[in-house]
C-alpha cells in the first residue's frame, strides 16, 4: 500500500479483523523504518510513527496459518504541545494512549546534555529533531539520550503509550567533574 502523508504529524496505521497480522512501513530511501507483529488489538498489527510529509510504502502479510478478511486503517493522531524545556528543566504531563507530545528544547550553551523522558511502564519512544525537523537520533528509539547539543533550538516528541499515562522528562547538562592540577 501507498502511505499519503498530507503534513508532518503522528500517525497510527492499522490492521482490523481476526488475522495474525505483520505490517512494515519504509520510506523510499530507508528500507526498515518500522515493523509490527500483533501487537494492536486482537492479533493485529499496530505502527504508531511521527511521519513527516510525504509518500511511504505499507507492505502487510499474515503470520502463521491465518486467513480471512483483511482491513486498513490510517489515522492520525493528536500532538500536544507541552511548552519548553531548558537546561535543568522538568516537564510533567499525561498522555491518553493515541495522544503525543511536543517540547521545544532550547539549549543556551553548546555541551554535552541528557535528556530522557520516563513513565509507570519506563523510557518512552521518541523522535529528536534539529529546529528544521530533521532527525537527530533514530525515529522511535527510547528518549534516553546523551548527546553533545551545539546552540540552537530543537524538538522533543514523545511517542504514545499502549495506554493512559503520567510521563516526566527532564533535560539536563553533563558538567564534568573538576580537574586538578
Amino acid at each position: 500500500y501507498v502511505v499519503h502523508a498530507a503534513s508532518p504529524g503522528l500517525y497510527r496505521l492499522e490492521s482490523t479483523g481476526l488475522l495474525l497480522m505483520e505490517g512494515a512501513l519504509r520510506t523510499r530511501t530507508v528500507c526498515f523504518f518500522d515493523t509490527q507483529r500483533g501487537n494492536g488489538a486482537g492479533r493485529n498489527f499496530l505502527i504508531q510513527q511521527y511521519l513527516r510529509e510525504g509518500e511511504y510504502q505499507l507492505t502487510v502479510r499474515t503470520a502463521g496459518l491465518s486467513k480471512g478478511h483483511l482491513g486498513i486503517v490510517l489515522s492520525s493522531n493528536p500532538v500536544v504541545e507541552a511548552g519548553n524545556l531548558t537546561s535543568g528543566g522538568v516537564g510533567r504531563l499525561t498522555l491518553r494512549g493515541t495522544q503525543a507530545a511536543a517540547y521545544r528544547i532550547d539549549i543556551r550553551s553548546a555541551g554535552e546534555y541528557r535528556l530522557e523522558s520516563v513513565g509507570l511502564g519506563g523510557i518512552l519512544g521518541c523522535r529528536l529533531e534539529d529546529d528544521e525537523g530533521w532527525p537527530l537520533e533514530t525515529p522511535g528509539g527510547p528518549a534516553s539520550i546523551r548527546r553533545r547539543f551545539e546552540k540552537g533550538r530543537y524538538r522533543l516528541v514523545l511517542l504514545p503509550a499502549a495506554a493512559e499515562m503520567r510521563a516526566v522528562t527532564r533535560l539536563e547538562e553533563i558538567v564534568p567533574p573538576p580537574h586538578f592540577e
